[in-house]
């Protein structure tokens, strides 16, 4: 779905610079500024970045297997 107003309009969900989401998140709500559907994608969005930092977290820290910590 592709942004459509503001600063990064016509570009899509996916391609926007995180803190661009989470200012939108913070500051618009659904019954106000956003419709339901790109409040939506937009958390959904936030949420997917969230989960690969986490794994790249956990993979260069190290991941315990049978007690023997392995580097990924």
């Amino acid at each position: 779905m592709e942004m459509p107003f503001g600063k990064h309009e016509g570009e899509d969900i996916e391609d926007l610079p995180t803190g661009y989401i989470v200012w939108c998140l913070n500051m618009l709500t659904a019954r106000d500024d956003l419709d339901k559907k790109i409040f939506q994608d937009m958390d959904y969005e936030l949420k997917k970045r969230s989960d690969r930092i986490r794994i790249h977290n956990y993979a260069s820290k190290g991941l315990k297997k049978n007690g023997v910590i392995t580097h990924g």
